[in-house]
């Protein structure tokens, strides 16, 4: 999910940034362009940009969800709930630091600045959305923040604010999933328009199963009218379970909080008491409770009360640090008032009232959560404002904070990358020792002799988790990881072969498989993994043993079962064959697909549910195209032949449009170009007129591929491929066969061969041979975006000595690509991954 939400993030901070007033429910129905019927707020072309993924060092329990125990500093804030601190974030966007235990998250005016948290929960769903920071004064009044919660039961963020609060409890509504495939929730923070504030930490109250019994209704609510809102107070209840207190108000009487046109504040009041702010006029207010389990009390009694006047901006208070240990003092600022009433322990009681200072010292009495309160007024009390600050206080050492930061997340074998400990902190001590996971064995075996700095590099292409530890005085320690791509790729035998004519890559069973002739015996084989590793790969399993012309064969899946197709050598005629084993172990008899002598070049696609080809007769000069007629390809219409003078069917290529079946192939006249012909019904039986997509004033049309995305269809292919070459891509958006863009170059080099494209982890793909240069190379390229607009540099794969590889494919697994290739000098069959 992690690579697509940044763009799609970034897009809409700004757009949040018009947001002024808090909305009622769980969105931002105010916004412009952000309507009740938006898939989401967050995303790209409608898709919810959010995949989670297992991270360093995590388990997953029997169910699937990510393993989540409850850390020391978690266990510490004393709250019954899944607890993240504010500085460790998932993910960030725009201007965000650490300071002490918290995230500092600071806006400008043209751009916005949030932080992504990821919090495990083992599957359980939330029933609150806690927030606890610290909100220093903005250069126009108090910074404010929006809190969202990803929803994966209606694909999109669930937004709320904004905020000017430090103590925020959001109820989370019944039969919404936030879970993610692991079991873990998503939450945002987010500030806009110069706003900033230090997140402490935020907190999930789970939901427990079976508790469906709320809470008695609230007594005693009182409403005492000041400047601009009313000063709250209601009994103290005896329930153990309440979460909080939501406050419902209206301009006329009502009895059903769920009455239109009935505000429900977003949310809830922590403590009994406390200042909200009103329209002027008549008010009617009630209050009602809700348990850690989610579950609402009736309303309690209405009140009315008449406000008058305009409410005074919200107090600022700071605590000088955001972390202490129980039986100190810490000092604290306040700004935005005259006087401050002050609620020392955030129980709902001032004990402290008319401060005429600024600064006081906090009490730290015990570990946990310290949520104190401060209430602002003017000298004669007309103005009435509150607002709170955030400690956690921890018993005994607490262990330092590691965190990895590298100048390169993307090196090529051999770079060098810096490697930087240097934002790692011990609040309550020193660090004295910090250790590297080089080789991602899950050993920390190089030590840095206290140094905060390191550098290294590798030789061979991979994918590494870097690990790093650090050690306090005290001997207690912390990790922090971070991915490295050493690009490249590596690859090894799968099998001796003879020369390999022809190869094809499937997945059976999720497991790699190369289909292959052999020219040396004429013959085809299956050869599949037998390892997630992909290492071990099974014998070669006989296909047919018919003797087949080498460089004819196509493979596809029909209904889990491998099929090929080939032309035979004695008798120049096409053939069916499917496998009887979904492994490939074992295949069925071969039926003819026609009597003509034809087949030296084929594609096999399955196209509204029946396997269909597209071949060329012996002498390359005629493409022809069959259908089955049978879902398992038992027997076959056709063939239609296309004709348009020169050598027709050079490297034919078959496709599903949502139209029906697409004809590519390469046509020779004086150079080489390349035609397409769409089908207007989805069995192939007419046809439109040809469309050229190449360039007919060179040598265009060398070894096409094709391949379709959810957005277009891409056609790849070598222009001048015996000198200075080029790769080219046409495009065709809609997928409907008829519109193509304009051919663009992918890449340019000496003598290119073997193009070959897929579609990996959601972009076009290009590899392809270099024989220019010694030793000649496989090369990897993959576009920037959906449509191959731009393209990222190239990446060397694999070198070969041989005089040329003879047969390659590439395919993607596991959001990798995956190449399989075959080197004649080596006479083996290479099976490998790549790593961009």
């Amino acid at each position: 999910m992690q690579g697509k939400l940044l763009p799609a993030f970034l897009s809409v901070l700004i757009l949040i940034g018009s947001c002024t007033s808090q909305d009622s429910g769980d969105q931002f129905s105010g916004l412009p362009g952000v309507h009740e019927d938006s898939a989401q707020i967050l995303g790209e072309s409608g898709i919810f940009p959010l995949e989670d993924s297992l991270q360093s060092q995590e388990d997953l329990d029997g169910n699937g969800n990510v393993l989540a125990p409850r850390d020391t500093l978690g266990l510490a804030t004393g709250v019954d709930e899944v607890f993240s601190l504010g500085r460790a974030f998932h993910l960030q966007t725009g201007s965000v630091s650490t300071t002490g235990l918290a995230a500092r998250i600071q806006s400008t005016y043209e751009n916005s600045a949030s932080v992504l948290y990821r919090l495990k929960t083992g599957g359980r769903q939330p029933a609150l959305l806690s927030v606890y920071c610290n909100l220093p004064l903005a250069t126009a009044g108090l910074s404010t923040f929006h809190v969202a919660i990803a929803d994966f039961s209606a694909g999109r963020w669930r937004w709320f604010g904004p905020f000017d609060d430090a103590h925020i409890r959001i109820p989370l509504p019944v039969g919404q999933d936030h879970t993610s495939e692991l079991g873990n929730v998503f939450a945002t923070v987010l500030v806009n328009s110069g706003s900033g504030l230090e997140v402490v930490g935020l907190g999930l109250e789970l939901r427990t199963d079976g508790d469906s019994q709320g809470p008695s209704a609230p007594t005693g609510l009182i409403a005492q009218a000041v400047n601009g809102g009313v000063l709250l107070g209601w009994d103290q209840t005896e329930e153990e379970d309440i979460a909080g207190w939501a406050v419902h108000h209206a301009a006329f009487p009502f009895d059903n909080p769920g009455y239109p046109g009935v505000v429900t504040e977003t949310s809830l009041l922590l403590s009994p008491g406390g200042f909200l702010a009103l329209p002027a006029g008549v008010n009617h207010l009630a209050l009602s409770a809700m348990d850690h389990a989610g579950n609402t009390s009736p309303a309690s009694a209405g009140v009315k009360v008449i406000v008058s006047g305009s409410a005074a901006a919200p107090v600022s208070v700071l605590p000088a640090v955001n972390f202490s240990h129980p039986g100190g003092l810490e000092l604290a600022t306040t700004a935005g008032a005259a006087l401050f009433d002050i609620d020392l322990d955030g129980d709902g009681v001032f004990e402290v009232l008319d401060y005429p200072f600024a600064d006081f010292m906090v009490p730290v009495a015990k570990s946990g959560l310290l949520l104190t309160r401060v209430r602002g007024h003017d000298l004669g009390e007309l103005a009435y404002a509150d607002n709170g600050l955030c400690i956690i206080s921890t018993p005994g050492n607490l262990p330092p904070f590691a965190q990895l930061d590298s100048n390169l997340s993307r090196l090529a074998q051999g770079e060098i990358v810096s490697l930087d400990a240097g934002n790692s902190v011990d609040l309550d001590g020193t660090i004295t020792q910090f250790k590297w996971d080089l080789d991602a064995d899950g050993t920390f075996e190089t030590d840095s002799s206290g140094s905060a700095q390191i550098s290294h590099s590798w030789s061979q292409a991979g994918f590494y988790q870097v690990g790093l530890r650090v050690t306090d005085e005290l001997g207690a320690s912390s990790t922090a990881y971070r991915s490295i791509t050493v690009l490249g790729g590596l690859a090894a035998p799968v099998v001796d072969t003879g020369m390999v004519g022809k190869l094809e890559l499937l997945l059976l069973e999720g497991n790699p498989a190369v289909i292959f002739t052999d020219e040396t015996s004429g013959s085809a084989f299956c050869t599949v993994a037998q390892d997630p590793a992909w290492t071990t790969w099974n014998l070669p399993v006989s296909i047919t043993d018919q003797t087949v012309e080498g460089s004819s064969l196509a493979a596809a899946l029909v209904y889990n079962m491998p099929a090929v197709v080939y032309s035979t050598t004695d008798e120049g005629r096409p053939y069916f064959c499917r496998a009887s084993m979904p492994d490939g172990s074992l295949w069925s008899d071969p039926i003819l697909i026609h009597n003509i002598e034809a087949g030296y070049r084929m594609d096999l696609t399955m196209i509204n549910g029946f396997p269909q080809v597209q071949y060329t007769d012996q002498a390359g000069e005629q493409a022809y195209y069959s259908r089955a007629t049978s879902q398992f390809g038992s027997s076959w219409f056709g063939p239609y032949s296309f004709s348009n003078g020169g050598r027709a069917g050079q490297n034919p290529l078959l496709l599903s449009t949502p139209i029906g079946p697409l004809v590519m192939f390469s046509l020779e006249f004086d150079v080489s170009s390349v035609v397409a012909f769409q089908s207007g019904d989805p069995d192939g039986i007419s046809w439109q007129a040809g469309s050229w997509i190449s360039d007919l004033s060179i040598n265009d049309g060398y070894y096409l591929d094709a391949v379709s995305s959810s957005s277009a269809l891409f056609a790849g292919y070598v222009a001048n491929p015996a000198g200075d070459s080029r790769i080219m891509m046409v495009s065709n958006v809609p997928a409907n066969g008829t519109q193509w863009s304009l051919p663009q170059t992918v890449a340019s080099g000496s003598d290119l061969h073997n193009s070959r494209i897929e579609i990996i982890r959601g972009l076009p793909t290009v590899v392809y041979e270099e024989r220019g240069d010694w030793p000649r190379k496989l090369i990897y390229i993959r576009a920037r975006d959906s449509y191959g607009y731009a393209w990222d540099d190239r990446i060397v794969i694999a070198t070969h000595t041989g005089t040329r590889i003879t047969s390659l494919d590439v395919l993607e697994l596991d959001k990798r690509a995956v190449v399989a290739y075959a080197d004649d000098a080596a006479g083996q069959l290479f099976f490998g991954t790549v790593f961009d």
